[in-house]
């Protein structure tokens, strides 16, 4: 008995075969509808969206504020400055978050927005705020400046200087010739400076000296802190002036420092010398076994 195939049954094997593959080669004017769209689509996306390393919308942008205050502390930093300009900033809408940072000569304000905030609106604002509260502040506050940070941004260089010699004009040069030249280069937003080294003074005491005089070297270390500080002593308002006081209680120069009495009529010049120093403000670099400046740059948003 032979058997003869079923028409339908192969039928259906070759729709089967042909499948979605097989409906787009039947269809061709439907692939090229597709095909075309999809390049239209793709010439904008690259002609329109921008390269960033995050979206926006994704992350919360921000602005930075830096007010220089020279010859301040970190104490009257927070009290006549950082206060002040918060007050005057967290009025400002779409803020999502607002911190100050006060230390010696510098006070740090960091503004972060919302996700779907307009910045140029925002920087704006933040401007108009800091002129409102700049005739509240002291007249020694020499500079406010802005700059604007995102979560997405990406320093977008790196570099490392090195100088001949060690000249002791070297860190002066470095903060106020080459990193203000740099950043006054257009298109960058910030730049910061690492291996700087501020100038201090240093007390050092002869170890024999301070045993044969029973010095207690916690005791006068506080003292010394005790005695020489700098700290807002509030305002007071005369004939509608308002007048800031301040206590500087700070050693003046070295003389005063050797004169300190110590003890059973000694000073410290009696016991160790008071000399001129260099001291880390942040970091130390080295390269090729010598010590560096370090730098960062991030452009302008």
């Amino acid at each position: 008995m032979s058997s003869q195939p079923d028409p339908a049954g192969t039928s259906r094997a070759s729709a089967r075969e042909g499948g979605f593959f097989g409906g787009l080669v039947r269809h061709p004017v439907t692939l090229l509808v597709v095909f075309v769209t999809l390049m239209v689509i793709g010439v904008i996306s690259y002609l329109r969206i921008p390269v960033q390393m995050m979206p926006d919308g994704i992350v919360e942008p921000g602005l930075q504020v830096f007010a220089i205050h020279p010859g301040s502390s970190a104490e009257e930093n927070e009290e006549q400055v950082a206060r002040l300009l918060e007050e005057e900033l967290r009025t400002i809408a779409g803020i999502s978050e607002l911190r100050s940072t006060s230390s010696d000569d510098r006070v740090g304000v960091a503004v972060r927005f919302d996700a779907n905030t307009d910045m140029d609106l925002a920087k704006a604002e933040v401007r108009d705020r800091i002129e409102r509260a700049r005739p509240k502040l002291p007249r020694t506050v020499r500079e406010i400046g802005i700059w604007s940070w995102s979560n997405a941004d990406m320093p977008v260089m790196f570099f490392a200087m090195l100088h001949p010699g060690d000249s002791p004009r070297t860190d002066f040069l470095i903060d106020t010739v080459v990193k203000r030249r740099l950043e006054s280069v257009d298109g960058i937003g910030r730049l910061e400076m690492w291996g700087v080294l501020d100038d201090s003074v240093r007390i050092e005491l002869d170890e024999d000296r301070v045993r044969a005089a029973g010095l207690d070297l916690g005791a006068l270390i506080g003292r010394l802190s005790a005695d020489n500080f700098a700290m807002p002593m509030g305002e007071v308002t005369d004939g509608g002036r308002r007048v800031l006081l301040r206590s500087d209680m700070r050693f003046k120069s070295k003389e005063e420092i050797e004169a300190y009495p110590i003890g059973a009529g000694m000073a410290i010049s009696d016991v160790g010398r008071v000399i001129d120093a260099k001291s880390v403000r942040n970091r130390l670099f080295r390269m090729d076994g010598t010590y560096a400046y370090f730098g960062e740059v991030q452009k302008e948003v």
